[in-house]
């Protein structure tokens, strides 16, 4: 759907039309007037669409990081803003309290997200979304999880 202008041809939803020159000028112009005075329906638009991270938000890593910090779960240093490979990173921890381990925390990795034990497949875009978002927040959340991993590892 939509309409866009091309050299020497204009299209109107899935309609390709050929146009002269001259009227390849007055589409453009056109369409440049009408970009302008929608410009902020456009602007709402695109904010709408732009890629989402679909496992987690930053309310859900900064509510993880205040989940380690209670110290109420084990904490899992090796896969916590290291990774537990080159292509992943995550906040990961377990909770135990029900006498079997429950891993919980998030994580991203090349081609998918984790919330907890459910894993979705990501677009680049998405994929570039949860790395940032995980990367902000080890950054932010650092202490927390230095002291963490230090409570877990044993003194050498």
């Amino acid at each position: 759907m939509g309409y866009e202008v091309g050299s020497e041809e204009c299209r109107v939803s899935d309609v390709f039309y050929m146009i002269s020159a001259p009227e390849e000028a007055a589409c453009r112009s056109l369409l440049d007037e009408k970009c302008i005075e929608h410009k902020d329906v456009f602007d709402v638009a695109a904010v709408a669409a732009a890629p989402v991270c679909p496992c987690f938000d930053a309310d859900d890593l900064d509510r993880a990081a205040v989940d380690v910090e209670s110290g109420s779960y084990t904490f899992e240093s090796t896969m916590t803003c290291t990774g537990s490979d080159s292509d992943s990173n995550g906040i990961v921890y377990t909770d135990t309290s029900r006498g079997y381990p429950i891993l919980m925390g998030y994580e991203v990795r090349s081609d998918s997200c984790r919330k907890s034990d459910m894993f979705f497949v990501t677009s680049a875009s998405e994929n570039s979304v949860c790395k940032s978002l995980i990367s902000s927040k080890c950054i932010e959340h650092s202490r927390i999880f230095d002291a963490a991993a230090a409570a877990v590892t044993p003194p050498e």
